[in-house]
């Protein structure tokens, strides 16, 4: 008769039928093996948690935005995700979202300012996952002075400068300014002797009136050679980035390279001639970026215009576009941030139409970090020397008006920042880095 000696397998004896003492131990051992092997899976699947949390960054900043992603089981797709986090009083609910038809989810959430350490769990019903923990850092004290209540900021370079008249840097922050981006080089070696003239003295001005600092390279690509080969033609244009990208590594350590309060150093490229095909500024671009990064250890950002950047670039070559969105952008468009109406990368209020760049996502939403808003900020206001129209005399108010300054009082470029105080910190500090899956 049949006697069971282990899960799916049985062994056979009979009066009248003799099996080798082999056969029947080999039987024996299969049969144990594959109990312990089915008895380990159980186990597995009994512990394996149905809600996952990916890893955060061990160090966060308080008010800092930071997107969750993690993953539910299969029969938990499509449920609600509440995200809890552990405050001085237990478990309270922070965010909540629902999985896709793959068990995928994400939520977008901001940094309590009430700990100091940052601990995460994702629930769907009586399912809880792991904890996730980070530390939560205060950063520097950041007032959001701007526009639609945004973090105010400025850029300048030598044409701020009036000979005999200094920028007053502290009115500068008085008018809430947090952040002033410098010109510090420049692909062409005279004017890069100018910038560094104006941006070591500016540069510690900043410091010195409590405002985070930021520099940008203005980029100079070599026009083609006629006759050239296609190979010369790359080689130049592959030398002059790399020759660049050295020129401004060297000037971010002259100025005291990235010390908790230096934003990203900035590509500026803008009005390349039409002779230089995109092909070429893509090439120059992402071997400005990769030369770049390996020097200096930090991801650099981009400035441009709207156009430009949805005209110059070859966005269909997945080098370029990866590259493109690897970098925070700082986009130039004129516009209020305090207008609702008013979208950034769209071409106009009434069409709804988006210029189309690698920055772009779906319903015209353009994921930039700093937005330079107008050209025309009142230098009076930001501590910047101006003079008054021909015929016309200084206010008797006005502490920055001179009649050789040099240019118009309403002549300066003015910036917003997209995100939190606890955003620019961990982007001054190398904790928040673009990269492609931010556009999935």
């Amino acid at each position: 008769m049949p006697v069971m000696a282990g899960v799916g397998c049985f062994l056979f004896y009979s009066k009248s039928v003799k099996f080798p003492a082999h056969a029947i131990r080999l039987a024996s051992a299969i049969a144990i093996a594959s109990s312990l092997t089915l008895t380990s899976m159980s186990a597995v699947e009994a512990v394996a948690p149905t809600v996952k949390v990916t890893s955060m960054r061990p160090t966060l900043f308080a008010g800092q935005s930071v997107t969750l992603k993690g993953s539910v089981s299969r029969s938990l797709r499509g449920k609600t995700v509440r995200i809890d986090y552990l405050s001085d009083t237990g478990w309270k609910k922070l965010a909540s979202t629902k999985s896709n038809s793959k068990g995928a989810w994400k939520a977008k959430i901001h940094v309590p300012v009430s700990v100091t350490s940052f601990q995460v769990r994702a629930v769907v019903g009586k399912k809880k996952s792991a904890v996730q923990s980070s530390t939560v850092l205060p950063g520097a004290e950041i007032v959001a002075a701007g526009p639609g209540n945004r973090i105010l900021g400025v850029d300048i370079s030598r044409w701020q400068h009036s000979s005999g008249h200094l920028i007053n840097f502290a009115k500068m922050a008085t008018a809430g300014t947090a952040f002033v981006i410098m010109k510090a080089s420049d692909g062409s070696s005279g004017e890069d002797a100018l910038a560094r003239s104006y941006v070591l003295a500016d540069a510690q001005g900043v410091l010195d009136a409590g405002m985070i600092r930021g520099y940008y390279h203005m980029a100079k690509l070599p026009t083609p050679v006629v006759g050239a080969t296609p190979e010369q033609t790359s080689k130049a244009i592959t030398d002059s980035a790399i020759a660049q990208a050295h020129t401004a590594a060297d000037r971010l350590a002259e100025l005291g390279g990235y010390d908790g309060r230096t934003l990203p150093y900035v590509l500026d490229i803008e009005g390349v001639s039409s002779s230089i095909t995109d092909a070429s500024i893509s090439l120059w671009t992402t071997t400005w970026y990769s030369t770049m990064l390996e020097l200096t250890q930090r991801k650099p950002m981009i400035y441009s215009y709207r156009s430009f950047m949805q005209d110059r670039f070859t966005l269909s070559d997945p080098t370029t576009l990866t590259t493109l969105q690897s970098m925070h952008l700082w986009m130039a468009q004129p516009g209020d941030p305090a207008d609702p109406a008013v979208v950034v990368g769209q071409k106009s209020y009434q069409s709804g139409t988006c210029y189309a760049t690698a920055w772009t996502k779906p319903g015209c939403n353009l994921l930039w970090t700093f937005w330079q808003y107008t050209n025309t900020g009142d230098r009076e206001l930001f501590g910047i020397p101006w003079k008054p129209a021909s015929g016309q005399s200084c206010p008797a108010d006005a502490t920055m008006c001179f009649s050789n300054a040099g240019s118009a009082r309403l002549h300066l470029d003015v910036d917003v920042f997209s995100g939190t105080a606890g955003d620019l910190n961990a982007l001054l500090t190398g904790n928040w880095d673009r990269s492609p899956a931010d556009f999935q």
